[in-house]
């Protein structure tokens, strides 16, 4: 669980330091887990997501966790009613 804590708050720093929540519209960058506890052998699915285009993505070591599958992409964009929504999500299974 500390590690699991350790690499958002990492991923946290890293989005604070490079200014993304700064800019005319809201960039929002959320980390979410599959699960809250890890049983021995369990796997984790980590994703990460934003709303906005970017191709600068640069995932965390994930240090003492073993990446079974990733990243993989995907990518969601609309127009209703003139608005666009993006959304870009990159996954990991741990």
């Amino acid at each position: 669980m500390q590690q699991i804590r350790g690499v958002l708050l990492g991923m946290l720093a890293m989005v604070w330091a490079t200014g993304m929540w700064a800019q005319d519209k809201e960039i929002l960058f959320e980390v979410s887990l599959s699960k809250e506890k890890l049983g021995l052998n369990e796997r984790l699915r980590v994703d990460f997501t934003m709303n906005r285009d970017g191709d600068h993505f640069e995932a965390p070591t994930f240090k003492g966790f073993k990446v079974l599958m990733g990243p993989s992409q995907s990518t969601s964009s609309s127009w209703i009613n003139g608005v666009r929504s993006f959304s870009r999500t990159f996954s990991f299974i741990l």
